[in-house]
């Protein structure tokens, strides 16, 4: 079986027999997604990038104590999420550094309207609690199952469950006052 159709178990497997080329199929897989939530965690792309990358030393260090193969995923979010919370507390939040397209079809008014949305979304996912914004990203954004978020953020998929329905409640309110702002 060619290395890019290999399940991530498969991955593992190899990575544990000693087969390095698996550990860069693990980062090819990955390192978009994880990098994706790291940004929106964290929303600065050095500190995003730096926390995909101590992931990843992470695997090729400490592969042998992932227990289950079929864990890896969930264990590759869990490590990128307790980097991104050591960079968190050592630093202040930066503004968001994300590359623009030279060229957008849009229209000016097409561009500022999304950088507005986009900036109302970013301004209210900052405003959830970070344990709600987290399983909010993992769930809708990576769109991960809620087995998969649970065993990242350590707790229970009831916890879980009930953490993503109070950040889509507190959303909602946000969404509301924000309406009703814009009627006034």
């Amino acid at each position: 079986m060619p290395m890019d159709m290999a399940t991530d178990a498969q991955l593992l497997e190899r990575l544990l027999r000693g087969d390095t080329r698996s550990l860069g199929e693990i980062y090819v897989r990955y390192r978009v997604p994880l990098f994706r939530f790291c940004l929106r965690m964290v929303r600065d792309t050095a500190r995003a990038e730096d926390a995909v990358h101590d992931t990843f030393v992470k695997l090729a260090r400490q592969h042998t104590g992932i227990l289950r193969p079929e864990s890896l995923k969930p264990w590759l979010f869990r490590v990128a999420r307790n980097e991104i919370y050591m960079v968190t507390r050592r630093a202040a939040p930066m503004p968001l550094a994300e590359a623009e397209e030279v060229l957008d079809p849009s229209t000016p008014h097409d561009i500022l309207e999304r950088a507005e949305r986009d900036t109302v979304v970013h301004l209210m996912l900052e405003a959830l609690r970070p344990e709600y914004r987290e399983v909010l990203m993992l769930r809708e954004f990576e769109e991960m199952h809620y087995a998969e978020i649970a065993m990242i953020t350590g707790s229970t998929e009831s916890a879980v469950k009930s953490r993503l329905f109070k950040a889509r409640q507190a959303l909602a309110g946000l969404m509301a006052g924000l309406q009703k702002e814009r009627i006034r």
